[in-house]
């Protein structure tokens, strides 16, 4: 990962696949835990799976793995 100051205006962070890692700006820090959190998943998402912003792919897999995270919760306190 990779810390700079800015990536142009309303750019908080970006992926670089040729060099594999995320660029962060420090405002992704300021803005809080959750919006960090969410922003280093989005951006290992476009690493990983190659997914580009805003497209429907990304926006299946994303549904995809929170009903497969959720589903798996529920059946787990099922059984307790």
């Amino acid at each position: 990962m990779l810390m700079v100051e800015s990536l142009g205006d309303g750019i908080i962070a970006k992926a670089d696949p040729k060099l594999r890692r995320i660029v962060l700006t420090r405002r992704a820090i300021q803005l809080g835990e959750t919006f960090l959190a969410s922003t280093l998943i989005e951006e290992w998402v476009h690493l990983k799976h190659g997914f580009f912003d805003a497209t429907r792919e990304m926006q299946n897999w994303l549904f995809e793995q929170m009903i497969t995270f959720g589903a798996a919760y529920l059946a787990e306190r099922k059984k307790s």
